[in-house]
């Protein structure tokens, strides 16, 4: 009889794939890190949970362009993305930053500086599950959180992603390829070579300080990779149980999909208000100061046969560029009963920056100042936009991006007819 072969033995760390390992960095935190220095993680894995945390998290404003008719063509699905790229972007820079310093305290092979970026990757997920718990919890109290408590939050996430990150940083080393170590602190106690003092001492009680431990400053390494220490690297090796990792991963992806449907919920019942002012329609009123004085009331007693309303920022070219055309039409225009306002967006702390791009350009048209919420009242996603109204205040013609001067007047000449 042949002599039957051992059963083989599971990897340590949870085997699964996707869901595995991102339920196992919270249940199994330790086994997840080990199997990632392993080679086991995916850098997609991470990637895919970035692009469900965006799309989670701004599902409002892709149901707001959408609704706008942004999405179609090339300038209206860049709009469409920019936010959610914004928003996952910090996230990315911070994952490559962190698997950078990683790099930094192993050897620094092409793979290996790789794997340290995709084990920072998965240190993210529970910055992201705390985050994603805090979008969550206010649905189920009712109220946005206060101040203290999104910052109680933010310490939270970051203070569990760093200790797996030094958690990491750990596994990484013990599975990093190294040479013996030439000095002798480094080596296991049974291994280091005896000492004059130990020989003399053979026979009688040592002192004290014979029992400490020699290790110079800068060996100090020698403490944080415990496998020069003759401590097994990693998880004892057998038959690991993957199903509450799965679960976990998959309660996860459930967590983002709640988030998802609560958002989806709230915009079924308020499509109306996220639709941006179209033709048609009437052109919301508002009051704001003008600078150098005054104020622009858009349903004032003065009899007007046209309106034109620029919505720009100081910040933004496009905006920069179409202003002298504006202020083109304004010259033109408003000797035939035709007003035409700027309204900045940025707020009124920026009268400074509208002040020195008047004094730049030498534009003379109205500005009005701190138009926020006028922008927010005419749901504005993007500048420039310009809005041209008729004489009972309909809005006749909406332009979105730059136009020419004689787009413009188009626009106001049939407006006027």
């Amino acid at each position: 009889m042949t002599q039957a072969e051992p059963p083989e033995t599971q990897a340590p760390g949870p085997q699964g794939g996707f869901f595995a390992l991102v339920g196992g960095i919270v249940v199994r935190p330790r086994a997840t890190l080990a199997a990632v220095a392993q080679g086991q993680g995916r850098l997609e894995h991470i990637f895919v949970l970035l692009a469900l945390w965006a799309v989670a998290r701004e599902t409002r404003f892709f149901a707001r362009a959408v609704l706008g008719y942004r999405f179609f063509g090339v300038r209206g699905a860049l709009l469409t993305v920019k936010p959610a790229v914004e928003q996952v972007l910090p996230d990315l820079l911070a994952i490559l930053l962190a698997g950078g310093v990683l790099a930094l305290f192993i050897r620094k092979q092409r793979q290996q500086v790789l794997q340290a970026i995709v084990m920072a990757g998965y240190v993210w997920i529970p910055y992201l599950i705390v985050q994603l718990g805090g979008r969550l919890v206010p649905h189920v109290l009712g109220r946005a959180p206060s101040a203290g408590e999104r910052y109680g939050i933010d310490l939270l996430a970051l203070a569990w992603s760093g200790l797996l990150w030094l958690a990491g940083l750990v596994e990484l080393r013990r599975e990093e390829p190294r040479a013996e170590p030439k000095h002798p602190s480094c080596l296991p106690a049974a291994a280091q070579p005896a000492t004059a003092m130990q020989r003399r001492s053979v026979g009688r009680v040592p002192p004290v300080r014979s029992l400490l431990p020699s290790l110079p400053r800068r060996r100090w390494l020698c403490l944080a990779t415990a496998s020069n220490w003759g401590v097994p690297a990693g998880p004892p090796e057998g038959k690991v149980n993957a199903r509450l990792p799965r679960w976990a991963g998959w309660g996860v992806i459930a967590a983002l999909g709640v988030l998802l449907v609560l958002n989806l919920r709230y915009i079924s019942g308020q499509v109306s208000t996220l639709m941006p002012v179209g033709t048609d329609q009437p052109a919301p009123d508002f009051r704001l100061p003008l600078r150098g004085g005054g104020e622009f009331h858009l349903q004032d007693k003065s009899p007007a046969r046209a309106t034109l309303i620029d919505f720009w920022a100081t910040w933004c070219g496009p905006c920069r560029v179409e202003m002298p055309a504006v202020d083109r039409v304004w010259q033109t225009y408003r000797d035939r009963g035709v007003r035409v306002v700027a309204v900045d967006i940025e707020g009124a702390e920026a009268a400074g920056e509208v002040e020195a791009f008047v004094k730049r350009t030498r534009v003379g048209l109205p500005i009005a100042l701190g138009g926020d919420r006028v922008a927010d009242l005419y749901r504005v996603n993007s500048v420039p936009q310009l809005f041209v109204l008729d004489k009972a205040g309909q809005v006749k013609k909406v332009l979105l991006g730059v136009h020419s001067e004689g787009d413009i007047a188009a626009a106001l000449e049939a407006a006027l007819k």
